[in-house]
């Protein structure tokens, strides 16, 4: 899905986003289309709208789809999806997503990020990773307190010695009846972890 906007964005003027930048939209009376809006806005119609390039960029009916259902999102949800499309490609804690005063609220914003998930716009549910690219993303205190459940490690490890054990663990201990080690480690970790987002990643 982002990979259609990175393709518009990329084949975009400077000189045209600058100048689209300056134009600041007046949807009603209290909402305003931020510059970054108006700029993304901007370079994608001029791109899906150039026969010279679209047909490169677009190859697939299915591309213009997404184009005409970013359209329809409500405003807020473009910012937002905006702001997030601006950043690193990767997984974000919802805590890593601070916008809650820009947007009025947390439950504004996680409205928001519902909408966008609806829309295939971000994934929010984690795929088949790996147990140890999960780990990662988890906080020490987290991983403490996964350490905890699982009777790992003594003392004050480090969040990396944590990761190391745990993983040692799941590849040495067996359970009873044969039950995945790994699977209910991971199951476990995945909940310490709360909501996570990324944009999405599905084909056009």
């Amino acid at each position: 899905m982002a990979e259609v906007f990175t393709a518009a964005i990329e084949s975009g003027e400077e000189e045209e986003v600058e100048r689209s930048s300056k134009n600041v939209e007046i949807v009603d009376e209290s909402t305003v289309v931020p510059y970054y809006l108006e700029s993304f806005r901007f370079i994608v119609r001029s791109i899906s709208e150039d026969s010279s390039l679209n047909t490169l960029l677009f190859e697939d009916p299915l591309c213009e789809v997404v184009l005409q259902r970013f359209e329809k999102l409500q405003t807020s949800a473009q910012r937002l999806y905006v702001r997030l499309f601006l950043r690193k490609h990767v997984w974000l804690k919802r805590e890593k997503i601070r916008y809650d005063k820009e947007f009025g609220d947390a439950a504004a914003v996680d409205g928001l990020l519902d909408e966008l998930c609806r829309g295939s716009f971000l994934e929010s549910h984690i795929p088949e990773m790996e147990l140890e690219e999960i780990l990662g993303m988890l906080s020490l205190p987290q991983m403490k307190e996964l350490a905890k459940q699982f009777r790992i490690g003594v003392g004050n490890p480090s969040k990396k010695e944590l990761l190391v054990l745990t993983l040692k663990k799941v590849r040495e201990q067996r359970t009873p009846f044969g039950l995945p080690l790994g699977k209910i480690v991971k199951n476990a970790a995945v909940k310490l972890l709360g909501k996570v987002y990324r944009m999405g990643q599905k084909k056009c």
